[in-house]
């Protein structure tokens, strides 16, 4: 052999270590200078079994190291580990074991270098000719967290089980911390739930009435105690309404009239479980003109407000409510048509059409409901631009109101001329003659 000393033996080793029966020799008197020896039968081995090529040992994990022995190899080990080939921490007076099989649990400490270059090599303390080194690479990772469920595209009805689940590698720690996420924020944080059992966690919860329905619904998975272990949802899923739950406005839904200072109800019908208590708004076109908030929603799937349209309320058309469930804005509804708010004064003369010469002596009459007020005030209107005011006039009485004027003599006559009637007290409460009138010049 080229290179080999001189009157030494060579043995060679099977696939499991123990030595070959037979060997060579090296004679430097042989002309050849090789010589045969028959060596014997060595029984004796050591092997790595585990770690396995392309294993992954996670930190802070709990990981062993397995190994076969034969023989009288003594009484303990040295165990290596390798990073690339280079020894980076060591373990000696390890037991060889029992039986022919040894084993080290340890746990990889959290600040061990990531890589996927990593062996062990087992070395007999007494005798280092026997060792075995891992076959083929393990890899240090750091434990993970992967959400399995809801993980994208789910649709969940408000008050149905959430289920939530993830698997682990490694030791992620005893707790987990669970993030709601809608859109870019954080809408629910659960705290101290158990990490699980054999790599494998999951917890269900209903989802509140009022969870805000929406289709960009996340969730992230982190441990407690190590947030960087974490995982979120592939992909959004959709918390939608229950549909079995609804809301729907009864009175006023469309064409009422409805006197200022009467006493009303709004009426509604729901379905299911839309939450306990509802908001109303009075809308006029699409402007919000009074909120009532925390209704309670009714009973027996009907529900109702009582209410005094206030004397303040502008009179006029396009009027609607709407009702929705203070907890989930998902359950509303809104009047199918509009409904009107009428002044309670009622300008009865002159109402149109009238000639008033100058000089003479006229009655102007109005008509009122409820109490508005104890005084009114009356406008001269010509082409709709005040003229004449009359301030304190009492309201009347029995219903009815009116007050008695001389025109006088020097009123410019014109047919573009109205009266307006209004509540001292409410300036919304008023009304005006429905056409115009004339003022003649004295006979």
């Amino acid at each position: 052999m080229i290179g080999a000393a001189a009157n030494q033996e060579y043995g060679f080793r099977t696939s499991t270590g123990e030595k070959s029966i037979a060997g060579f020799s090296i004679d430097n008197t042989d002309p050849l200078g090789i010589g045969y020896t028959d060596i014997g039968y060595d029984p004796s081995y050591l092997g790595v079994d585990a770690p396995a090529s392309g294993q992954t040992w996670y930190r802070g994990a709990s990981e062993t190291i397995r190994w076969r022995y034969a023989g009288d190899l003594g009484s303990t080990v040295t165990i290596d580990f390798l990073k690339g080939g280079t020894t980076v921490k060591r373990i000696t007076d390890i037991p060889l074991g029992q039986g022919g099989n040894g084993s080290l649990t340890l746990t990889v400490p959290s600040g061990t270098p990531l890589g996927t270059d990593y062996s062990i090599r087992v070395t007999s303390t007494t005798l280092p000719n026997y060792t075995d080194t891992s076959h083929g690479p393990y890899a240090i990772a750091d434990p993970s967290l992967v959400v399995t469920s809801p993980n994208g595209n789910e649709i969940f009805p408000l008050g149905s089980p959430l289920p939530m689940s993830w698997t682990s590698q490694g030791n992620p720690g005893p707790m987990v911390t669970i993030e709601v996420w809608k859109g870019t924020s954080v809408l629910k944080t659960l705290t101290g739930i158990p990490a699980g059992t054999a790599g494998n966690g999951s917890l269900v919860v209903p989802i509140p009435f009022n969870t805000p329905v929406g289709s960009d619904y996340t969730i992230r998975v982190f441990s407690s105690s190590s947030p960087t272990c974490t995982d979120t949802s592939n992909l959004p899923f959709t918390i939608s309404p229950d549909t079995s739950s609804s809301i729907t406005v009864v009175t006023p839904n469309g064409d009422e009239v409805w006197l200022q200072g009467s006493d009303q109800k709004f009426q509604w019908a729901y379905t299911g479980s839309p939450g306990p208590t509802v908001t109303l708004q009075v809308l006029r076109d699409s402007d919000v003109m009074a909120v009532i908030p925390g209704i309670p929603l009714g009973s027996g799937g009907t529900g109702s407000f009582n209410l005094k349209i206030p004397y303040a309320t502008p009179a006029g058309m396009n009027y609607r409510i709407r009702v929705t469930s203070t907890s989930n804005p998902a359950y509303t509804d809104i009047s199918d048509r509009p409904f009107s708010i009428d002044s309670a004064l009622h300008l009865d003369s002159p109402g149109g059409g009238e000639t008033w010469p100058q000089a003479s002596r006229q009655t102007i009459r109005w008509f009122y409901q409820g109490n508005p007020g104890s005084t009114v005030t009356i406008d001269v209107l010509k082409n709709n631009t005040p003229v004449k005011t009359l301030t304190g006039i009492p309201l009347g009485t029995g219903g009815v109101g009116s007050v008695n004027v001389t025109i006088p003599a020097s009123t410019p006559p014109g047919p573009d001329y109205r009266i307006r009637v209004s509540s001292t007290a409410y300036a919304a409460c008023t009304d005006v003659s429905d056409l115009p009138f004339t003022i003649s010049a004295s006979a």
